[in-house]
């Protein structure tokens, strides 16, 4: 299977992509929103051979097209109409803002981590940690079910699975920890979030 992200390089787009790759996923990335904070994240995937940056969604090539393809949309990045794209199934993901669109939207209220471009420390117990987010985000794609909306929520009792329009996921560490990573990651990287 093969990822067309839009917002490849949107924070949340960024630890996505990483996963993917990281999984071994091709990965076409499209991210039309530069700054100097998405060129930063884009040094630390651009040279993996399964990553293939676009300018556009219009740019992807039909032997990129070989594999069922998976769009994922995010931060405000929603339109494909290009009907040589062969779509499996297409998601939008949001965080904060429950907007119902035309497409099936993936949740949560609340997600904090490395590289986010303003940290801010979490304030509910739904917050999610973003490698669990994006664990929850992979679980939800991997299980096909066709939904119009999945909230993610970390899970009370451990494990991961859905229930309705709920798709909980084990938490790795609390937020305590979880903040305290973000802390320390703005001491080894302070360039980037002056930027």
């Amino acid at each position: 299977m093969a990822y067309l992200l839009s917002g490849c390089f949107h924070w949340i787009g960024y630890h996505l992509t990483e996963a993917l790759l990281n999984e071994g996923e091709t990965v076409i990335g499209v991210d039309s929103d530069w700054n100097e904070q998405k060129e930063w994240l884009s040094l630390y995937v651009g040279r993996n051979a399964s990553f293939h940056l676009l300018d556009s969604v219009g740019d992807v090539k039909d032997s990129m097209l070989d594999e069922d393809l998976v769009v994922v949309h995010i931060g405000g990045e929603k339109e494909i109409k290009d009907p040589k794209i062969p779509i499996t199934f297409e998601w939008i993901i949001e965080v904060g803002k429950k907007n119902h669109e035309e497409h099936p939207v993936l949740y949560a209220k609340e997600v904090y981590g490395p590289w986010m471009p303003h940290p801010v420390k979490p304030t509910s117990a739904e917050a999610l940690y973003v490698d669990d987010f994006i664990r929850g985000i992979l679980e939800v794609i991997e299980q096909g079910e066709k939904k119009d909306f999945v909230e993610i929520l970390p899970s009370s009792q451990g494990g991961s699975g859905g229930q309705g329009a709920s798709w909980f996921v084990e938490e790795t560490m609390n937020q305590k920890e979880g903040w305290q990573r973000v802390l320390t990651h703005q001491e080894q990287f302070p360039n980037y979030y002056k930027l």
